[in-house]
């Protein structure tokens, strides 16, 4: 298995999806909606729920949700 690609919060979009930044540069989203709370504000367990809707990205901030990620491929930064 390749190196774990390590995803930093990044925002929400204008669709309120949750917005990652990898450290290969690319943008990843969830398709499950930003908690009203905050993403900052949520207990780890409540961010890895959330997590389990993580997508791929077309490449950008605002760009559209693609393929399903598989969560052992990355770590989330605090």
């Amino acid at each position: 298995m390749s190196e774990k690609i390590t995803i930093r919060f990044a925002g929400v979009d204008d669709w309120s999806r949750v917005v990652f930044k990898g450290d290969n540069g690319r943008f990843y989203k969830t398709i499950d909606l930003a908690p009203d709370c905050g993403f900052d504000n949520l207990s780890a367990e409540e961010k890895q729920e959330l997590l389990k809707s993580l997508h791929s990205c077309d490449g950008r901030f605002d760009g559209e949700p693609c393929s399903p990620c598989n969560l052992e491929c990355f770590i989330l930064a605090e």
